[in-house]
């Protein structure tokens, strides 16, 4: 029976991932953090291998794989939107040098 590909969350942050093929396993292996995680090996002689990666690798791995990205937590988006009004908020202002520093000394000619 073969597996599909599939992520799901495993623990401390991370997340196992089932690679139908041996070599998209090998290529996620060499990413900084990953780690092998089991190996399947069928009657038919299929190989099939989970590997453990580090959230941060979620939405590459993901893309190798065909799968949906990891979606934003909720309470990412809502902090997100309160900092983007606050900011809008404010003003900016130009200031020259000369506003901020009026004491500056101009180098002397000759």
């Amino acid at each position: 029976m073969l597996m599909v590909n599939d992520i799901w969350k495993w623990f401390d942050g991370k997340f196992k991932v089932h690679c139908r093929e041996y070599d998209q396993a090998r290529q996620i292996l060499g990413w900084n953090g990953a780690e092998e995680g089991g190996i399947y090996q069928f009657p038919d002689g299929h190989v099939e291998m989970d590997v453990l990666i580090p959230g941060r690798l979620y939405d590459r791995v993901a893309k190798l794989l065909k799968l949906p990205n990891k979606a934003k937590s909720p309470g990412r988006v809502v902090v997100g939107k309160q900092k983007a009004e606050t900011n809008s908020r404010h003003r900016f202002l130009r200031r020259s040098f000369s506003e901020i520093c009026p004491y500056r000394q101009e180098p002397e000619q000759g």
